[in-house]
């Protein structure tokens, strides 16, 4: 079996369904479910011209998967 040595190695940023391991180990059942909805959010300052827009999020899952 072929070795591998990393001198140095970074780690920019972890999101919610990464993981790192170290050394021998086993990963099992590893899993990450996440739910966003997201909408048009705030509209502020001068001179904004909104209109004819429609944000609709639509949800069909149960209020506690949403979490």
């Amino acid at each position: 079996m072929a070795q591998v040595k990393i001198k140095h190695f970074t780690i920019d940023q972890i999101k919610d369904s990464s993981a790192v391991f170290s050394g021998v180990n086993a990963q099992y059942h590893f899993s990450s479910a996440t739910y966003k909805a997201e909408g048009n959010g705030t509209i502020d300052g001068n001179h904004n011209l909104i209109f004819n827009n429609i944000h609709m999020v639509k949800n069909n899952k149960p209020t506690s998967e949403n979490e």
